[in-house]
């Protein structure tokens, strides 16, 4: 398998947000190598995560993550 060329990051439900460190949005794609992504729910509730990930053949892959925010 090759490494990520690039990917996105993004969170289905209202109360919940994907970042980047620099605090830009982690649901345009961006850097493969970035390894780090900052999710912030601002309420309890179930969210959806959404990975995607393009390879440098162009082969793309998504995966999705079920969350559960308690308070």
């Amino acid at each position: 398998m090759a490494p990520a060329y690039k990917k996105s990051i993004s969170v289905k439900g209202d109360g919940a947000t994907v970042t980047l460190a620099d605090g830009t949005s982690a649901a345009e794609p961006f850097d493969g190598s970035i390894n780090k992504v900052i999710f912030n729910a601002t309420k309890a509730g179930s969210y959806t995560i959404v990975y995607k990930a393009i390879d440098y053949s162009g082969i793309g892959v998504e995966k999705t993550f079920n969350v559960n925010v308690v308070e």
